[in-house]
């Protein structure tokens, strides 16, 4: 299980007395893995993990080859990213009690 299942932390926990390092450290526990990235945080990140590590090459593939092939490979993996993105959401939306992922899964 999580930590909050395994030290029974609860949102009434923090505000008993205790101290203030005490109160932060179950507070950070509580709100880890909370989604708060948005929408356009995500983007980024998916940009910067796919375009990221080649980035530095386009220009002299693209002098090399021509416009065609490498904007058709690029292309080529937008589909796949898109694929495996759409059949990872199937997966965790088909977990028991997940239809609106409310629930944190992993993988």
């Amino acid at each position: 299980g999580t930590a909050q299942d395994k030290y029974n932390i609860t949102p009434m926990t923090c505000e008993r007395s205790m101290s203030v390092e005490h109160r932060e450290e179950i507070s950070n526990v509580l709100q880890f893995g909370t989604k708060s990235i948005g929408v356009l945080g995500s983007v980024a990140v998916l940009l910067n993990n796919i375009l990221g590590p080649g980035i530095a090459n386009f220009s002299g593939v693209y002098q090399e080859s021509g416009w065609l092939p490498p904007t058709l490979t690029v292309l080529l993996c937008v589909a796949s990213s898109i694929a495996s993105g759409d059949m990872l959401l199937a997966v965790m939306r088909a977990y028991p009690g997940n239809d609106s992922f409310m629930l944190r899964v992993e993988y």
